[in-house]
């Protein structure tokens, strides 16, 4: 725990080879990024993540399981003037989305 204190302490001081803009930007700039990372990333994993389109029949339970299973499963880019999805599975795995998932922890990791 000492060392922790210390290595603070000597982070915080100020060094003579660099100016008020040099300290704000390798010390509050960080910390500003750390805190709107980990604002995101907690929504992530115990808020809402993902809203999904969902039928207005479904209520409830249907409409959180849809949104959960949006989640996990990856969801399709289908634009506007398409409605659906295409019926082949090639051209259906092209429109998938694969990357959100984890771009909350990616982000996360590299603070």
């Amino acid at each position: 725990m000492d060392d922790l204190i210390q290595a603070i302490k000597i982070y915080s001081s100020p060094r003579f080879e660099e100016d008020f803009v040099d300290r704000l930007n390798f010390q509050a700039t960080t910390f500003i990024f750390f805190i709107a990372t980990s604002a995101i990333f907690s929504q992530t994993f115990f808020g809402k993540p993902l809203q999904c389109w969902t039928p207005n029949q479904f209520r409830g339970g249907w409409d959180e399981y849809t949104n959960n299973y949006c989640l996990i499963e990856n969801t399709y880019f289908v634009p506007y003037e398409n409605r659906s999805l295409p019926q082949e599975n090639k051209a259906r795995d092209d429109a998938e989305l694969q990357y959100y998932q984890v771009t909350d922890g990616i982000s996360e990791h590299f603070q």
